[in-house]
Formats: structure tokens, sequence, C-alpha cells
């Protein structure tokens, strides 16, 4: 698998065998299939969906939302090819709901508002379970997990935190082992504690995976391999991926 980086706070969750991945600082990416990229731009006001082949040739807006609901912000962008589906957050300060999580079709079609939080930060990581059909959300204000089914139905508070504030940052999931990864900056015991975290969809059997000696971001899941992916700020300007194996010891 070909992946091609450049460091940012937020992290690409790649889909896909010989995907070329980047991040850039004004995207949030995903890739769809093998030759496509579907990233949210904002830029001087504009709010759009588009999507670009991986050769830098046939880049298409399939969403404008800047005059939609007073927008401010759009992110964390997750596609499913097979399903022909995809799911991103929508900041929206100037309404009683600040944040939304909202899916599509591939060509636009279909917008649904998904899930709405009534003055509360947003989801800060949105991950796909593709082969039950379910989207994960990480609501790092409201310190839980929850999740859908891609058409809406089945709403589960997956995990929350008991008597602590994890401060988490980012998700993923093993679809094939059903396993959850969510990296917390705050354990139950010491904040500070910068761990990743397995668990299984309905938030028991915790193991902590990874506890690396630096801030946690996003999280990324290679489907092919045994290993997970995750950003960290070691200092204001240095910035780092790191990787873990998802059920043996850690290495960086």
């Amino acid at each position: 698998m070909n992946r091609v980086s450049k460091m940012n706070k937020s992290f690409l969750h790649a889909l896909g065998r010989s995907a070329v991945a980047m991040l850039v600082t004004m995207f949030a990416v995903s890739v769809a299939h093998a030759s496509e990229l579907y990233f949210t731009n904002v830029n001087a006001g504009v709010i759009t969906i588009e999507k670009i082949n991986t050769d830098g040739s046939g880049r298409t807006t399939i969403l404008n939302r800047t005059a939609t609901d007073s927008i401010t912000d759009i992110s964390a962008i997750r596609v499913d090819a097979a399903a022909n589906k995809m799911f991103w957050v929508e900041d929206r300060p100037d309404h009683a709901t600040k944040w939304r999580l909202m899916s599509a079709n591939l060509d636009g079609s279909g917008v649904t508002n998904m899930y709405s939080e009534i003055l509360s930060g947003g989801a800060t990581s949105v991950t796909l379970d593709t082969i039950n059909q379910r989207v994960y959300f990480l609501k790092a204000s409201g310190n839980e997990i929850r999740s859908y089914n891609y058409n809406g139905t089945g709403g589960l508070l997956n995990w929350s935190a008991s008597g602590y504030d994890p401060d988490p940052s980012g998700l993923a999931i093993n679809a094939a082992t059903g396993k959850l990864y969510m990296s917390q900056r705050n354990n139950a015991t010491t904040t500070g504690v910068f761990e990743i975290l397995q668990m299984d969809t309905d938030g028991t059997n915790q193991i902590v995976r990874a506890a690396p000696r630096a801030i946690l971001y996003d999280l990324i899941i290679d489907p092919d391999t045994d290993l997970a992916y995750y950003t960290r700020r070691q200092s204001a300007t240095d910035w780092y991926i790191a990787q873990f194996n998802q059920d043996g010891p850690l290495n960086e």
C-alpha cells in the first residue's frame, strides 16, 4: 500500500488497496477508490465537498455547502465506495444546533442530517464499519462514541467516560475484527497520559495498545495488515506519524 503524507492536525482515513493518500491543511480527505480522493474544502468562505483523481486530474465539486444553514466549517469526511455513501461533520454556530453528522450518496444526492448536537463541541473523528454498514463518531466534548446504521436507524451509545475526562481525539475501527481504537489524553487516574485504547464496539474489554509520550490526534487502521497509525505532536513544530500493532507490542 502506497501512502504519501503531509502532517497536519487531522489524519487521513484511507480505504482500499494501492491508494495514494495525503493530508492537506484545508482538506479532510478520504479515499473512495484506488484512483479517487474525496475531500472537504473550506476556502475564503466557500465550503465544498469535492473529488479528484490521485494523479491530480478530474477535480470535481460534488456538493457546495456555502449557503446551507450558515455552515462555517466542514470536516471528518469518510467514504464507503462499495455502499455509495459518504459521511461528514458540519459546524453551524449561528443555530441552536451547533454541529451535525451528515450523509449523502457519492454523487451528492440524498443529503441527510443523521445526528445533531446542541451547544456542544462537534465530533472530532468519524469512522466506518464497512462490513456492517455502521458509522461511528467520537464526541470529544461529551466523551462519547455513538453509532448509526448507514440509513440513520439503530442509533447506539457505544461508549461513554465515567468519572473522568479522557479528552479523546481520534477514533478508528477494524471492521473485520469489530475492534474500536480511541486516542485519549487522560486516563481514569492520571491526566496527561497519552494512550490508545482498543475496545469492543460496546465499550468493553479495554486494552491499552499504545502509550506514546506525546499529544495524540487522529487514528487510521490499515485493513490489509495488523498495523494502525496515528498522529502525535511532540512540540509546536514537530509532528509525527507513528504506528503500532493492532493486537501486539507497540511498534513506533
